[in-house]
């Protein structure tokens, strides 16, 4: 993959007001709900404890479960690397880094091998500012100094999953939304620490933090937290990170203490908030904002109540939103400069196989077919637009073919005859989870369409 030095504004259609920019909206949590949602992403995972309950014993059940799961949704998965098992780490909450660095090593490369081509992003450990919390799977019980350090084991995971899979996002380093010294610990060692093979911000795709409020917090006092928490510290101790992609991975307030329709509002406000409605926030590029949370069994943060039906949250705001859900735009808003980065050629779609996402059957005339680019020929879920060659073949009528995002823009791809075989070079955005949506202008009759992709913006 080479990376291309170049800005693209690629314009996009004008949505119903709201933020300035586009904030792609997932929860913590997957399954039947979530899509019931209209999320496109999910953060979610298997512990380390679950996956490898004894050494060298592997249980991909709970795992396969939850990614297969949310594939077969349409969703994009963020994965948690997080939760020690008793046996590697002496602890009980799963906090406790093992001080055995390779047993890290090889959890991490079972889980990317495993997962390759199924998982969007992983997200090293869970909030390593906290330490001695009680929740499992939260915290970083260690001296931030003590080898192996944090930051080791968040280089560590990244070698090992960019060699298996060049489409994935490292995220990190997943801090909690509170104001701390360790915060500063952990920019600072990103900033600071060089290896051999480059300096430890390089390994990082993605900054993530959380964003969990206060219940008396306004969706305004919350950005203005945010800010001050966590985004001020990025800024001041580790610049080589602060123009990365932001994604705020846990945010929410809680129905019980101010109602549904409070926490509705809210939740809407902060993403408006995220999207550069806060002049704090503003110059940061926050691009995903993950709800806290989807359902946790009967909890006053969940978007769900007890037996499982839709809160407010969900009814008049993200059903209100197309799948995947993404806080719309204003108008007026400017689409951010990108970066093209190029990939050998690829097939991608081919209606001529075997029926399947990215196969048969050949679109039909006048209907719409949406194919998962994403995690294939390596480009990654979060690419904003491809390159590609789009081939018509066996086309019984005059027609063409458009491929767009979502909806169709009122231009078409390529135009073809009876019996014709044509290609033509594209640049088409694609959705919040990465997929494009091919229409069909044919009068009658069916075409293939085969798309081979070159290059991709993010």
């Amino acid at each position: 993959m080479k990376r291309i030095g170049l800005g693209l504004a690629l314009a996009a259609c004008a949505q119903a007001a709201l933020a300035a920019r586009p904030v792609v909206i997932g929860t913590n949590g997957s399954g039947p709900l979530s899509l019931a949602a209209n999320v496109g992403w999910v953060r979610t995972g298997a512990y380390w404890s679950t996956v490898e309950p004894a050494p060298g014993q592997w249980d991909w059940n709970v795992a396969d479960a939850i990614v297969d799961g949310a594939r077969a949704n349409g969703q994009q998965v963020l994965y948690i690397l997080s939760g020690a098992p008793q046996w590697a780490c002496g602890c009980t909450n799963g906090a406790a880094r093992p001080a055995n660095i390779e047993l890290w090593k090889d959890f991490v490369s079972h889980v990317a091998l495993h997962m390759k081509g199924r998982v969007a992003a992983y997200e090293i450990w869970n909030e390593p500012d906290l330490t001695a919390n009680t929740t499992y799977g939260v915290g970083w019980d260690a001296d931030l100094n003590a080898s192996p350090r944090y930051v080791d084991y968040l280089v560590e995971a990244a070698r090992i999953i960019r060699s298996t899979d060049g489409a994935v996002r490292l995220v990190g380093p997943a801090l909690s939304g509170g104001a701390n010294s360790r915060t500063a610990q952990i920019f600072q060692q990103l900033e600071n620490t060089t290896y051999p093979d480059g300096n430890a911000s390089a390994f990082v795709d993605v900054v993530s933090v959380h964003a969990n409020a206060h219940d008396d917090w306004t969706a305004a006092d919350a950005a203005n937290r945010l800010w001050w928490n966590k985004l001020y510290p990025l800024q001041t101790y580790n610049p080589r990170n602060s123009g990365k992609p932001i994604w705020v991975t846990e945010f929410g307030w809680s129905s019980e203490v101010i109602g549904e329709a409070a926490q509705r509002d809210r939740i809407r406000d902060f993403l408006i908030q995220a999207g550069g409605e806060s002049s704090l926030l503003a110059p940061f590029r926050i691009t995903h904002a993950f709800i806290y949370a989807l359902f946790t069994g009967c909890g006053g943060q969940d978007i769900y109540r007890c037996d499982q039906t839709p809160k407010l949250a969900v009814t008049d705001y993200l059903r209100t939103l197309p799948f995947p859900a993404v806080q719309p735009l204003q108008p007026s808003a400017s689409p951010e400069g990108m970066a093209f980065f190029t990939l050998p050629p690829c097939r991608v779609v081919d209606t001529r196989n075997p029926t399947g996402p990215a196969g048969g059957p050949a679109l039909a005339a006048h209907s719409r077919r949406v194919f998962p680019i994403a995690l294939a020929c390596g480009v990654p879920a979060t690419a904003r637009a491809i390159a590609s060659n789009l081939t018509v073949t066996g086309g019984n009528d005059f027609g063409y073919v458009v491929l767009s995002p979502g909806e169709p823009p009122p231009t078409s791809t390529i135009n073809y005859r009876p019996g014709q075989t044509r290609a033509n070079n594209a640049m088409t955005g694609v959705n919040a989870v990465g997929s494009v949506t091919a229409g069909s202008g044919q009068i009658s009759g069916s075409v293939h369409v085969i798309i081979d992709v070159n290059g991709y913006f993010e």
